[in-house]
């Protein structure tokens, strides 16, 4: 099985300055101070989040094996498929023989991430709040992002269901950016100057990760961040969470906001329709993951 996730590079022009990335607010605040945002309750929504653009490999953190044709379905019914963190899904160890690891320093994988997060990272079939199969209607807020820019309209709304899990630990190191628990994001935010560690900020802090562990049951522990009741913790855009939209495989016509855009949304959990939840069970199924 392929654990490939998101977070693929958008690209956001300014003129002629062209920025690598996508979009967060950044935290209140002045100087220097590192600023972290009140306990977030991740189960029940009203949270904000960065978002990003992003295409798929063969095969979902979810066991979708056809994702490019479910997420096209997905947008035929006005929804669209989306990956969101490790510790929004509360991802369950898995016990395959491949595992996601970063792919820094020739190819190894990031050992203060590995160290951080196990030996065997796994976080298909992520089962969370956030985890595969739930909904969310993302609604764009009135904020600029990490760039300082505010391309879609406040106010746009956008449907999304959890197809894969955006990483903190695979071969693609921007994922740094949007999907790495921290405590000590700046005020500003973190606009991150490599993809691999240490997590260094172009103002010049430098990023610790938190450690999280798996139980003996599988379930993800939070551990200094707290609880996915209480979750204290910012990515390095300094939002409690992010979600990655499945919209490159989508024409410019079917996407809720251009690529670039990249906006700040609030997140509130909503019901799946039957028709979503169908297209979904009849793609994303494997020997990891089952969906009844």
């Amino acid at each position: 099985m392929a654990f490939k996730s998101s977070a693929v590079v958008a690209i956001l022009a300014t003129g002629s300055q062209i920025i690598h990335g996508s979009a967060t607010a950044s935290l209140r605040g002045g100087g220097n101070e590192t600023r972290r945002l009140a306990s977030v309750d991740l189960t029940s929504g009203g949270f904000t989040a960065s978002t990003t653009n992003f295409g798929f490999g063969s095969t979902t953190a979810c066991g979708c094996s056809n994702p490019d044709t479910l997420v096209k379905n997905l947008a035929e019914l006005g929804w669209y498929g989306a990956a969101s963190t490790v510790w929004q899904g509360s991802p369950y160890k898995g016990t395959g023989d491949s595992w996601s690891c970063g792919a820094c320093e020739g190819g190894t994988c990031n050992d203060a991430i590995s160290n951080n997060w196990g030996s065997q990272s796994f976080n298909n079939c992520a089962s969370g709040s956030s985890g595969c199969m739930t909904c969310w209607e993302l609604t764009v807020a009135d904020e600029p992002n990490i760039y300082g820019a505010k391309l879609a309209a406040a106010g746009k709304k956008a449907n999304v269901v959890v197809v894969d899990n955006c990483e903190m630990n695979n071969q693609y190191g921007n994922n740094q950016q949007w999907c790495v628990p921290f405590k000590n994001v700046p005020s500003e935010g973190c606009v991150i100057t490599g993809t691999c560690q240490p997590t260094s900020c172009q103002s010049g802090e430098t990023l610790d990760e938190e450690a999280g562990s798996w139980s003996d049951d599988g379930a993800w522990n939070f551990g200094a961040c707290g609880s996915a009741s209480s979750f204290d913790c910012l990515n390095a855009a300094g939002r409690p969470a992010h979600f990655d939209l499945a919209l490159d495989v989508l024409p410019a016509s079917s996407r809720p906001w251009d690529t670039g855009d990249n906006p700040v949304v609030t997140a509130s959990p909503i019901t799946c329709p039957a028709e979503v939840l169908n297209e979904f069970k009849g793609t994303c199924s494997d020997a990891f993951c089952s969906y009844s």
